[in-house]
């Protein structure tokens, strides 16, 4: 997780919690972008049903 957020990236990540928290934030708002669109293709049921999650997945695992 430390590489994927880009914290190693910092001399020091812990030194003060502005960047910390512009992390946390970060990822919440791209949390709740997928949990939206998840939503709108109509739940994680049929987004497992169709395919669609799987193909999400290894999208990201070949983006990495």
């Amino acid at each position: 997780m430390a590489y994927e957020t880009g914290i190693v990236r910092t001399p020091d990540p812990l030194a003060g919690p502005i960047f910390v928290e512009s992390l946390t934030n970060e990822l919440e708002g791209r949390i709740l972008a997928k949990l939206q669109d998840i939503e709108t293709r109509g739940g994680a049921t049929h987004c497992i049903e169709s395919g669609w999650l799987d193909t999400e997945v290894n999208n990201a695992r070949i983006k990495k």
